[in-house]
């Protein structure tokens, strides 16, 4: 056994990728492993909205809303599943992508349906927790939806700006005041969740820097031990690689209990033809025991 197959399961070359591709992908895969956790709470803040609002706008248009947002939020964590398989296993990452853009325009397009289903002018509290709600959905979703800015832009764009323009077309200073205070609430958590996917950017490429500089580091130590095993001139194993190679083997055949070598030595019988080998002539007045003697020296 040579060195190559000793130490050739310490390194293995990734295939080559374009690196801003990579780094892409990679904020996909992170995006799509913390929305099991970002749904099923955006859930519970729909629930408590619809069965907090249904009185002012009705009890089955609470139930159709938050059901649509029920059903929504399940498709999308089995379509993400099944993407993020087929993204890790066969390296397509169009379908991840599509879904989950998809995915997070619908869902921020029924959120700002439902501001505008539960929005009463006559009821100030009201609107005010509902702003707050809103609000704090569009901010809470910022962590986890910003690696990837456009999966973000996707879902707060739809979900502020159905409640901000019904809001501007109230007439009063009020209204319209708030209106321009929640555009303004919209586009700085836009311009934070660029900077965070910049951050994140930033850290996956020095992630990927490292993991680079690990490969190198352990190709160079393969090919140090290749060499401190190998004979420069021939290239086979040299004393080291055999001290290595007969250790092993004398341990494995301690522990089958078999012979560690066979040597055998051939007769010379074996290995030279009898046939020339001088046989002698005997004359007649040679006595019988002395041919015996001297025919088995030839045996």
């Amino acid at each position: 056994m040579g060195i190559e197959s000793n130490v050739s399961s310490l390194w293995t070359e990734d295939v080559l990728v374009d690196p801003d591709q990579r780094i892409k992908q990679e904020q996909l895969r992170l995006l799509a492993r913390h929305l099991h956790v970002v749904l099923p709470g955006s859930l519970v803040i729909a629930f408590l909205l619809a069965w907090g609002f249904g009185y002012q706008s009705g009890t089955l248009p609470a139930i159709v809303w938050f059901g649509t947002l029920l059903v929504l939020a399940a498709t999308r964590l089995l379509a993400v599943r099944y993407a993020l398989r087929e993204a890790e296993e066969r390296n397509r990452y169009f379908l991840l992508k599509a879904i989950l853009l998809g995915g997070a325009l619908v869902s921020g397009t029924v959120w700002g349906l439902g501001g505008v289903l539960f929005f009463d002018p006559a009821n100030a509290p009201g609107f005010a927790l509902l702003v707050i709600v809103l609000g704090g959905v569009v901010a809470g979703s910022l962590g986890p939806h910003s690696y990837y800015f456009p999966v973000y832009a996707m879902f707060s764009v739809p979900t502020m700006l159905p409640l901000i323009g019904v809001v501007l077309l109230q007439g009063g200073d009020f209204y319209p005041l708030v209106g321009v205070a929640m555009a303004l609430f919209l586009l700085l958590n836009l311009y934070y969740s660029r900077q965070y996917e910049a951050m994140s950017v930033k850290s996956i490429r020095l992630q990927f820097s490292n993991e680079k500089l690990l490969r190198e580091l352990k190709e160079s130590n393969r090919r140090l031990m290749h060499y401190s095993y190998t004979d420069s001139l021939t290239g086979i194993g040299n004393r080291r690689q055999f001290d290595t190679d007969f250790e092993s083997s004398w341990q494995a055949s301690l522990r089958s209990r078999e012979r560690f070598w066979d040597i055998r030595v051939p007769k010379i019988d074996s290995i030279f033809d009898n046939s020339l080998v001088p046989r002698p002539s005997w004359s007649p007045g040679v006595p019988p025991q002395h041919r015996k003697l001297v025919a088995a020296t030839h045996r």
